[in-house]
């Protein structure tokens, strides 16, 4: 995995070993979402609501919907991409990109997007 900083930017690259569309599912599904992001994932037209073992909940909207290589969502106020670029016949590289993210959150949101990429890298 990287990670790479920018002006209010962050950016992570992970390979996978599934296919853009199976990475796509896990993350637009409330099933896939539940699988590793989330303890709750309930959809509803363009807005999901996450709630997390520590009992805090998020509503997300949706701005973006390319499937099964593009998502991207308003997560806690942070614009965030998720792009899914085929990398062989059965592996995917996802950059997942954060957007206009305040100064004070870009420590913590690099080490929380680095724990559900990870979680989602061992459920695949």
């Amino acid at each position: 995995m990287t990670i790479q900083y920018g002006p209010n930017e962050l950016q992570w690259r992970v390979h996978l070993n599934a296919t853009p569309e199976g990475v796509y599912e896990l993350l637009s599904t409330d099933g896939g979402r539940e699988s590793f992001w989330a303890e709750s994932s309930k959809a509803f037209n363009d807005e999901v609501s996450l709630a997390f073992p520590d009992l805090s909940t998020t509503t997300v909207r949706i701005l973006l919907e390319h499937p099964p290589h593009v998502l991207e969502m308003d997560y806690f106020g942070v614009p965030t991409r998720f792009v899914m670029q085929r990398a062989g016949e059965h592996s995917t590289v996802l950059e997942v990109t954060a957007s206009n993210v305040p100064a004070h959150d870009m420590v913590d949101l690099a080490a929380g997007w680095v724990s559900v990429l990870l979680n989602l890298k061992a459920v695949i």
